[in-house]
């Protein structure tokens, strides 16, 4: 009768063969999710009216949901690819239409949400606008979770 002997390299083989055994059958799901919050001071038009938040690019596809609360006047929210972020601050700034694809916005929040599917391998913004006079504190939630 012959014995086997266990070295570590064996039982390294059999834990990894388990483990992917088990992702593979769906019990050990990876779950990558995100959550940022920030506060943002904007001041009124023809100052610092613009901000924005920048995340880099996940290797997956997101699901990203900004939630948005402020103290007082009411914002413009965009969501866009972070290659897009600079053109379309600068037609915010100049005043000019947007044409830059957003992937979701909202005009006019006090507090709300606007949620989209970021592709993979893309990096995204929240690029936030304050188009009245008075200056405007703005509590910005950014989520995302791996879909």
């Amino acid at each position: 009768m012959r014995t086997v002997t266990w070295t570590w390299g064996m039982a390294l083989l059999v834990g990894l063969w388990g483990a992917a055994l088990l992702l593979s059958t769906g019990c050990g799901r990876l779950s990558v999710r995100t959550a940022v919050e920030r506060t943002l001071q904007l001041d009124g038009m023809g100052g610092d009216n613009i901000k924005s938040f920048a995340v880099s690019a996940a290797s997956w596809q997101q699901g990203v949901k900004v939630s948005v609360r402020t103290d007082g006047p009411a914002v413009d929210v965009y969501l866009v690819l972070e290659r897009d972020q600079e053109t379309l601050e600068s037609q915010l700034s100049d005043q000019k239409p947007v044409t830059v694809q957003t992937l979701a916005k909202a005009e006019k929040l006090t507090e709300g949400e606007i949620s989209a599917t970021v592709p993979a391998a893309n990096g995204f913004a929240v690029v936030i606008v304050n188009n009245n006079t008075k200056k405007a504190s703005v509590a910005l939630k950014i989520d995302t979770e791996k879909k």
